[in-house]
């Protein structure tokens, strides 16, 4: 047994998790994974779903044009190549041939204009449908050639069809009223159950990567207590969890004798705080300055993730084109209450601070640091799916939630801080002119040094004006039991990556 402890690049994992196998993979065998989620998926509907636990879920039954691999790179997927036009405006598919659909149906050009066109509707209510609405048209060449025509060019354009969250579907998969409740795809395994409670899968004996997957049967359970979890762990009940109580981190790593395997990585998944910046009393940015200085991130992670995980203000890492220039707030007790008081509530602010049961420690860490400089905070404990419509309605004032990291930094900005972005409630209704126009400049600019300089503008910005506040970045803690081999994920936590996942996993038994 050995701890995955990464400190750097998460491309260690593939070899370190494949040095564990004993020889070649066997097939067969039904692999149970508990998540850590009170409820395992918001829908079936690729083009409308949120959440990782959906996207790793749904990832296992449907797919993009293109997929991530463990460094986070793009790579050809149901699409094996493509061109450009040299005004970035004409990008030409060549589909795979002979992939099939878990009805039998082989996947044509064909499929590929219906699912963007479908995600382009908006009683679709696609959560991409303002990233591609760019495409002017969408053009069947032949069976396997689709072309699709922008109205401007637009740099980010690769990075939306990739994934789950832009899945090629067919069809049939569609309920008379539009809607899906049973998905079919292209993955390596096709549906037969699901709820909020389980979801499972069988083995999809026609799935184009020939020999994938090995198992024959997936089956998700949600186990949000954390106790439960690691028992359920311990006893088989689950093979993997995606999540390892923080808390447990410092006595589980150094124990060579813990009786499963454990992966401690850095995580692109950062916490955050939104306030609603369109309503009282966050509408104000003092209200909001006061909020983010009396949060002492340090703390935060020291209490909430044992030292595990990272303070940073960005989601780009050292190194990376896209590090912009800044430092991370430092806590200024002093001035949070001096700022309320400037903003008149100098005798104290009430407000509820709301989140699903997973973040309830991170809501009462932070309920301390924000009632010692003067706010009188409140905890609102609900499943997430009531959250997340109160959020979407702006009925809320201060809520806890998390995201996964983005490779280009159109979708970190673009979908939470543009009024029509699909994750702009999530940055508290902001809404800025100037944040708009350097956004919208930097979509359509093809030189990759003057888009970084629109966010570098942009980040200032955000960080002035904080509609929402960047916490932390969580580790990335799965633990899987040693029957399971071959086990490889990236930073954001896939469990359907192009060389890793849960399609190249064995179970030794």
């Amino acid at each position: 047994m050995k701890l995955k402890h990464l400190a750097a690049s998460l491309a260690l994992v593939a070899a370190a998790a494949s040095a564990q196998s004993p020889g070649a993979p066997k097939n067969g065998g039904t692999l149970k994974v508990g998540l850590e989620t009170s409820s395992l998926t918001n829908g079936f509907d690729p083009a409308v779903i949120q959440g990782d636990s959906t996207g790793w879920i749904l990832g296992q039954i449907a797919e993009g044009l293109l997929n991530r691999d463990l460094k986070g790179d793009f790579v050809p997927w149901l699409a094996q190549s493509w061109t450009v036009s040299k005004d970035k405006r004409v990008y030409t598919f060549k589909l795979r041939q002979g992939v099939k659909f878990h009805n039998g149906r082989v996947m044509t050009a064909g499929d590929v204009k219906f699912s963007l066109d479908r995600m382009l509707d908006p009683k679709t209510g696609s959560r991409r449908r303002g990233e591609l609405s760019v495409i002017d048209k969408i053009e069947v060449v032949d069976a396997n050639t689709v072309t699709v025509h922008l109205k401007e060019s637009f740099a980010p354009f690769l990075t939306t069809l990739s994934g789950v969250w832009a899945a090629i579907i067919p069809k049939e998969t569609l309920n008379p009223d539009g809607t899906i409740t049973h998905l079919i795809g292209t993955g390596p395994f096709a549906l037969t159950e699901g709820s909020k409670e389980r979801v499972t899968m069988k083995k999809f004996e026609g799935y184009w990567r020939k020999g994938e997957p090995y198992i024959d049967s997936l089956t998700f359970l949600p186990v949000p207590d954390d106790a439960a979890r690691m028992t359920a762990l311990r006893t088989g009940a689950v093979d993997l969890i995606t999540s390892v109580p923080n808390q447990l981190l410092p006595a589980l790593a150094p124990n060579k004798s813990r009786g499963f395997e454990l992966l401690v990585a850095p995580s692109a998944v950062w916490h955050t705080a939104i306030m609603n910046t369109t309503k009282p009393p966050f509408n104000d940015p003092r209200v909001r300055q006061a909020a983010n200085l009396a949060i002492d991130r340090n703390m935060l992670v020291q209490a909430l993730t044992s030292g595990f995980g990272r303070v940073d203000n960005q989601n780009w890492e050292k190194g990376s084109f896209w590090r912009l220039e800044g430092d991370p707030v430092k806590s200024n007790p002093a001035k949070a209450k001096a700022l309320l008081a400037e903003a008149g509530f100098k005798n104290g602010l009430p407000i509820t601070i709301e989140c699903k049961p997973e973040y309830r420690r991170d809501a009462q860490v932070i309920q301390s640091q924000l009632n010692a400089v003067g706010f009188q905070a409140t905890i609102r404990v609900s499943d997430w799916v009531a959250l997340n419509q109160r959020m979407k309605a702006y009925n809320f004032q201060f809520a806890i939630s998390a995201a996964s990291g983005y490779n280009d930094p159109d979708f970190r900005f673009s979908r939470f801080y543009l009024k029509a972005g699909p994750a702009n409630y999530l940055a508290g209704g902001y809404e800025n002119p100037k944040v708009t126009e350097l956004l919208n400049a930097a979509r359509v600019e093809s030189d990759p040094l003057k888009r970084k300089e629109s966010y570098q503008q942009v980040f200032d910005i955000i960080g002035r004006d904080v509609p929402s506040l960047m916490l932390f970045f969580e580790p990335r803690t799965l633990a899987w039991r040693e029957e399971l081999k071959d086990f490889n994920t990236n930073a954001d936590g896939d469990l359907s990556i192009a060389d890793g996942g849960l399609a190249k996993t064995w179970l030794n038994r």
